[in-house]
């Protein structure tokens, strides 16, 4: 159609002047990468190209994308994600003057079955009886979080011997799910890098958590729910607190897992 060029994709791609396409778009325009237990499929974008003359072509733009803590892109549009965090980016392709954007989200799934409870037993969360499972101790709802502290202990009552669980806990970009036995006392701390991959995803949003009772006649009960936040900055120093269990003045230092006198 003028201007010199090489067919591609069905349309043209000009080795000299630009000027046959008058403006740009990124397909797709939306898209989420699921990383699920750190394992991805990359997402490949492509820079199509509106003629002047009428029609499309795809053109080799040059690609950026802006969250360079959640994803890589290549020069041939491909984005992978890194898969410790989650979030929502832009994606930019620039070809000559022209750019044009898409959005992307890396959504993170992370699930462990220490339990080891058959497919059929998970199923069961999804149709609970009435009963409740129980009650929620600790932490309080609406808790508000700062990043770079420890993962709290969850703590509740209504439990026996033998139950199984299902703590599922949501934010915006990140779906944490653990099946586990949890005899009385019952308690549950999730793992550093799950706790971790939470806080440093939030973007102050509300997070869900629900915690559900499998007993030992393989009935599931009503969940147990709270809403936590996570604050978008961190506590940096020493934390210093009174243990009622051990009646006196603990630390915990940065960095550290756990307390000292």
């Amino acid at each position: 159609s003028g201007g010199g060029g090489t067919g591609a994709d069905g349309g043209l791609l000009f080795d000299g002047p630009q000027g046959e396409v008058e403006s740009i778009s990124v397909e797709p325009a939306t898209t989420t990468i699921d990383v699920v237990n750190g394992t991805s499929t990359p997402a490949q974008f492509k820079a199509v190209g509106k003629l002047k003359t009428g029609g499309t072509t795809t053109v080799p733009a040059t690609w950026a994308f802006d969250r360079l803590d959640l994803a890589v892109i290549s020069a041939g549009g491909s984005l992978k994600a890194h898969g410790s965090k989650g979030g929502t980016g832009t994606v930019t392709a620039t070809f000559g003057a022209l750019t044009a954007t898409a959005t992307a989200t890396i959504a993170l799934k992370l699930e462990d079955d220490s339990a080891g409870l058959t497919a059929a037993d998970k199923a069961k969360f999804a149709t609970p009886d009435s009963n409740p499972s129980g009650t929620l101790l600790y932490p309080y709802d609406k808790t508000v979080f700062a990043r770079g502290i420890l993962a709290p202990e969850l703590m509740w009552s209504g439990g026996a011997a033998g139950d199984k669980y299902k703590l599922e806990i949501v934010d915006k970009a990140v779906t944490l799910t653990a099946f586990f036995a949890a005899d009385p006392p019952s308690r549950f701390v999730m793992k550093k890098d799950w706790w971790t991959a939470l806080t440093e995803s939030s973007d102050g949003s509300a997070v869900s958590v629900k915690l559900s009772r499998l007993d030992a006649a393989g009935t599931a009960h009503q969940a147990m729910a709270q809403t936590w936040k996570i604050a978008p900055g961190s506590l940096r120093g020493t934390i210093y607190y009174w243990a009622v269990n051990l009646g006196q003045i603990v630390k915990i230092n940065p960095g550290a897992s756990a307390p000292v006198p």
